[in-house]
């Protein structure tokens, strides 16, 4: 990962040494630059955001250990009795008893919907808690 670093050594017994921090030199004009423009690419999509939009999906896979499920909606789990429903949805969508379309119908996740909550974000940040 380090290209140039200066190892910290400890005495370990008598003649033996071991490894205990690196300390990395100060990176190269030509790094700095590269992860400004990173930086400065950041900046333009969380405040502009991309021609993207995400629908509900479910992806499943057998293993031989179980069923794997990648499930995409738009929900938020905080709790135990959240996450129970979420299962609970999930075995529903996978015995086919219910289909996505039914659970969110004309749902979207798309550009408008990321900058509003990019700006809800940054409102949030700069608000100082009493």
């Amino acid at each position: 990962m380090f290209t140039h670093e200066e190892k910290y050594w400890k005495r370990v017994g008598r003649s033996r040494k071991k490894v205990v921090g690196y300390q990395a030199q100060t990176s190269s004009a030509e790094e700095r630059s590269y992860f400004d423009a990173i930086a400065v690419k950041e900046e333009q999509l969380r405040f502009g955001g991309i021609e993207y939009s995400v629908r509900p999906s479910i992806t499943v896979r057998r293993y031989s250990w179980g069923i794997g499920v990648e499930l995409c909606t738009p929900q938020e789990v905080r709790n135990i009795e959240e996450a129970r429903g979420l299962a609970s949805m999930a075995k529903r969508l996978i015995k086919r008893q219910v289909t996505l379309d039914e659970l969110f119908p004309d749902t979207n996740y798309d550009r408008e919907n990321w900058l509003s909550e990019s700006f809800a974000r940054a409102n949030d940040a700069t608000k100082v808690p009493t």
